[in-house]
Parts: C-alpha cells; structure tokens; sequence
C-alpha cells in the first residue's frame, strides 16, 4: 500500500496532528518523525474519525492499533509504543488491515 502523507516534524506539528480535521480521505495520513527513538504515547484528542496508529522502529512496525475511536478535548486512553519508536504512522480507521501490516512489517518513506 501506498499512502500520500503530511509529515509532522516540529513539536507543534507533533502535537496537533490530525487533531480538527473533519475527515481523511483512503490513502492519506500523517508521518511523524522524531530526531530519536524512545517510548511514545499517543492520544485520539479533538478528533472527527478513528484512526489507526504505527508505530515505528528503522522502518519496521513495533506496535500497531486499529480503528481508535475519536475523543475530545480531555482523551482518556493512551496508545503507547511498547517499546523505542522514531517515528508513528496515523491513517483511516482499517487501512492497517487491508495493507496487511502487522509487527515486523517493513515501512518505508
């Protein structure tokens, strides 16, 4: 599968993420990458539509969740790593299982 990203560098980019958009359309998303690798926790805050979230370690899947529900301003779950992840990977609700992704996958961007 092949994916048009937005790339999330800077903190605040990191922060907002998807975060207010009323939709994404199959095939986008967002990258994040970080300048390293350590424990991330994620948030569904202010969100219109689930997602599901990647997280990545030199371009292979550590830990994956599927279609997350959207939260409001106060999320009360968090989505964590498992373990050093540089960069996460958020797209539609479902995508991850129709790409077949799973742990070991191999991500490249």
């Amino acid at each position: 599968c092949v994916f048009k990203t937005e790339t999330a560098v800077s903190a605040f980019q990191q922060y907002q993420g998807l975060s207010d958009r009323k939709k994404i359309a199959p095939g986008q998303g967002m990258l994040f990458l970080f300048k390293d690798a350590a424990d991330r926790v994620f948030v569904m805050r202010r969100m219109h539509f689930p997602l599901d979230i990647i997280f990545i370690r030199n371009h292979r899947v550590i830990n994956l969740y599927h279609n997350l529900p959207p939260e409001g301003k106060k999320p009360t779950i968090s989505y964590h790593s498992g373990g050093s992840a540089d960069a996460v990977l958020e797209i539609p609700a479902g995508q991850a299982y129709a790409c077949r992704l799973g742990v070991g996958s191999e991500i490249s961007w």
